[in-house]
């Protein structure tokens, strides 16, 4: 005889499982270390009381936090994200449509709070320091084989421990795909550096076309308003014949000397 055995995980299909094996489980429910145990897991997911409200570790449903990064590495052109990225991504929902996702339980908040906090600390000293050391650095490092917060998206970005149940290491070891992600992410800079560089001599070479051609445009004009006046000179002189004028008549002069208008005839 066998028994459906089945998971409240979404996603998860249910086995069949021996009554042999049925049997040793349910047996096993029934022991006192096994109820010890059970107890206590109950009053850790509550803070230590049972009465205490249990906050949801994450938002992320079945999908993994390796899936997650993934995904967010796809849409930025192969460029892991950062480890508080993917812990934003996964910890995070929307609550109110239109207000952007929100950090849920008071956890997760206390552990961005103090990775900024840290960020902001190491930029006003001048530290050029990796934002994934910083978030190693805000959560104690690894704990029992795993990033606190990052689940299986964590050998993604940190070196990968020896042994996943009980290695714990507060020295922070970059992943070989995340130092070629940075030397990635650092490449698509520089290419971002210098078109933005291209675009702007494109822009000062533009406005100084146009500055020139706007000085050739008036010095036509200037030439062509000098052109018209010398030809107005021109016509004058010739009308008057001589150069200089004669002098006009003096009234008082009854010998009737000079001309009374210049150019007279």
């Amino acid at each position: 005889m066998h028994h459906w055995v089945t998971s409240k995980r979404k996603g998860v299909r249910p086995i069949w499982m021996p009554e042999e094996i049925h049997q040793q489980l349910m047996q096993k429910t029934k022991e006192d270390e096994f109820k010890k145990k059970s107890e206590q897991a109950k009053k850790n997911k509550r803070g230590g009381s049972l009465e205490g409200v249990v906050e949801p570790g994450h938002c992320q449903g079945s999908i993994s936090t390796a899936e997650y990064a993934r995904r967010m590495a796809a849409k930025n052109g192969g460029v892991l994200p950062k480890a508080a990225d993917i812990y934003l991504e996964t910890h995070s929902k929307e609550r109110q449509p239109g207000q952007g996702k929100q950090l849920i339980g008071s956890k997760s908040k206390q552990i961005m709070d103090n990775y900024n906090k840290k960020l902001d600390d190491y930029r006003e000293k001048g530290v050029n320091k990796d934002p994934n050391e910083v978030y190693f650095e805000t959560v104690g490092g690894r704990k029992k084989g795993l990033i606190p917060g990052l689940g299986t998206s964590g050998d993604l970005l940190y070196k990968k421990s020896s042994t996943r149940t009980s290695s714990s290491s507060s020295v922070y070891t970059p992943s070989m795909l995340s130092q070629l992600s940075t030397t990635v992410e650092q490449y698509q800079q520089q290419l971002a550096d210098q078109v933005a560089e291209f675009q702007r001599q494109k822009n000062e070479w533009e406005t100084y076309r146009l500055q020139t051609e706007k000085e050739r445009e008036e010095a036509k004009k200037y030439m062509e308003e000098m052109k018209t006046t010398m030809e107005e000179y021109s016509q004058m002189m010739t009308q008057c014949g001589t150069f200089p004028f004669t002098q006009p008549r003096d009234p008082r002069d009854p010998s009737g000397g000079g001309s009374e208008f210049p150019c007279s005839t």
